[in-house]
Formats: structure tokens, C-alpha cells, sequence
């Protein structure tokens, strides 16, 4: 439980927390799940960092399956006007209802990241940088399973880079 006594994991057939999931764990119920998936959990995890809250939320765990499904979060700058633009536009490539329209890995993910954090891109360059990876990795087999090592790696990763750069910027 959170500290709302709010359940944070649900019983039965799906396995996680409703907000962080991806829709298409909860439509497959953890079929057909890759790397992508992954990242979608990155970018729920970053939103919360930035918003201080998760990217969906509601009355019940049936409520916040909805939202993952039908809704967009949130707009971060609408609850944090200080996060920077591009940083948004970083964490919502996440959040993509579509796997298709995510980065296709967690070092993908990464990259645009550093790119935000150290050389301070504009939007613009975030999104062409997404959308050539996006292209250059096209019909390329994703990682499974096997991804996950590599995930909570960069994840470690990000974090300490996140942690000592967004400070600078934020």
C-alpha cells in the first residue's frame, strides 16, 4: 500500500501497478511484451519523479486501467511549468500508447536523455532524434526477456546521470 492506503498491486491475472503498466501488458495480460515495454515503465517512473505524482491516477485500480488505456497523462508542464519542454517531450515518447511510437529500447531512451541533459537539445532535435532511431531501428528484432538485464543496468545508469545533471538544469 502507498501512503494513501491505496493498493499499489492488483490480485489476479495482471500482475504490477496500474499506472506504471503499459497498455498493452494490461490488454495482453503480459503477452507479447518487449523492450519497449520497458521503456514505457521508465517513462512512467520518470514522470513521477518529475511530477511528483504518477502519470495516471484514479478512484480505483479499474479507473486507472482506463486512463493507461484511453487517456494521455497528465501534461507534466501543466503541473510542473518548470520542467523543461524537451524533457517532457522525452518522458511522453515514453508514455506512447503505441509501443511502435517508443523508443525502441532503454538505451535509446538513455541517449536522447544525455543528449537533453548534457548538449541541452531543443524539442525539435529530440523529436528528429527519436524519429531516426525510431526508423533506423525498423524491422530489427527487439529484446525479450533478456532485455531486462540490460534495462536495470542503464536504469542505474540513468539515474546517477539524471540525478547529478537534471539538477543543473532544473
Amino acid at each position: 500500500e502507498d501512503d494513501e492506503g491505496e493498493a499499489l498491486t492488483l490480485s489476479g491475472d495482471i500482475l504490477g501497478t496500474p499506472a506504471y503498466m503499459p497498455p498493452e501488458r494490461i490488454r495482453s495480460r503480459g503477452r507479447g511484451v518487449d523492450a519497449r515495454t520497458d521503456v514505457y515503465g521508465l517513462g512512467a517512473t520518470l514522470y513521477a519523479m518529475l511530477a511528483g505524482r504518477a502519470p495516471f491516477r484514479g478512484a480505483s485500480a479499474i479507473q486507472v486501467i482506463s486512463s493507461v488505456l484511453h487517456r494521455p497523462p497528465a501534461s507534466l508542464r501543466g503541473l510542473r511549468p518548470d520542467v523543461p519542454r524537451d524533457l517532457e517531450t522525452i518522458c511522453l515518447t515514453c508514455l506512447a500508447k503505441e509501443p511502435q511510437a517508443r523508443y525502441d529500447s532503454a538505451a535509446h531512451l538513455a541517449d536522447d536523455l544525455r543528449q537533453f541533459l548534457v548538449l541541452g537539445l531543443g524539442r525539435h532535435d529530440v523529436e528528429a532524434l527519436h524519429h531516426r532511431q525510431t526508423r533506423a531501428n525498423h524491422g530489427r528484432k527487439l529484446p525479450g526477456e533478456a532485455g531486462n538485464f540490460n534495462l536495470l543496468d542503464t536504469g542505474a545508469k540513468l539515474d546517477i546521470d539524471f540525478r547529478r545533471l537534471l539538477a543543473d538544469r532544473l
